[in-house]
């Protein structure tokens, strides 16, 4: 799986939240692991960034898509993310 800093950028996010949050801006994005030593398969981590609009934070949870769990996953949020508020 990729490093964290290589994937999730200001960008990123910014492309991401946009349709839900129009105008938010990312500005020094800070991105730390959480979760580890529970066991978990995926891969969790928390985006902190300041920015004077909502929200100012996301936590962001990755599976390896060559994983049959990672591909579930991509599947259902692709199917139920709207009716769950993802």
């Amino acid at each position: 799986m990729m490093n964290d800093r290589d994937m999730i950028t200001a960008v990123f996010l910014q492309q991401h939240l946009s349709p839900k949050f129009p105008g938010v801006e990312v500005q020094n994005l800070q991105v730390e692991r959480i979760g580890e030593g529970f066991g978990l398969a995926s891969q969790i981590v928390r985006c902190r960034w300041q920015t004077g609009a909502l929200p100012r934070s996301v936590v962001v949870k990755r599976w390896p898509l060559n994983t049959k769990v990672g591909r579930q996953e991509i599947l259902f949020y692709r199917t139920f993310a709207e009716r769950v508020g993802a």
